[in-house]
């Protein structure tokens, strides 16, 4: 009987670390650890990021750092940008999205679980 009562007992327990570990998950699904800013955050962000790099005449033009990392060299023309510019704006960009992926995704986020590239 003493044995039943170790069997419940350790059955008990596994089942609080269960029902402790789905709250847990259930908690961080809900309140998910990344904060979301604000759009004006987001606006002067960019804005900071693009003045900094030299580019106060273009800073305005822009909402999100995400939305300016996702443009490609054709979609920066509607902006009436250079080609100078849009080649040395997507360069900048394109390094903070290098970067961002290794904040990520680890120090090599290129390299495969074999460890090629390719």
């Amino acid at each position: 009987e003493g044995e039943e009562e170790d069997a419940d007992d350790e059955e008990l327990s596994s089942f609080v670390a269960l029902t402790k570990s789905v709250h847990q998950s259930m908690s961080a699904l809900q309140q998910p650890h990344w904060f979301q800013h604000s759009d004006e955050f987001e606006q002067e962000f960019v804005r900071r990021f693009l003045v900094g790099k030299g580019f106060e005449q273009h800073a305005d033009k822009f909402r999100s750092m995400s939305c300016l990392s996702k443009l490609k060299t054709r979609q920066l023309r509607k902006f009436e940008l250079c080609a100078k510019h849009r080649k040395r704006v997507l360069r900048h960009v394109n390094k903070w999205n290098e970067l961002q992926n290794i904040i990520k995704y680890g120090e090599k986020p290129y390299f495969r679980s074999n460890g090629y590239d390719r």
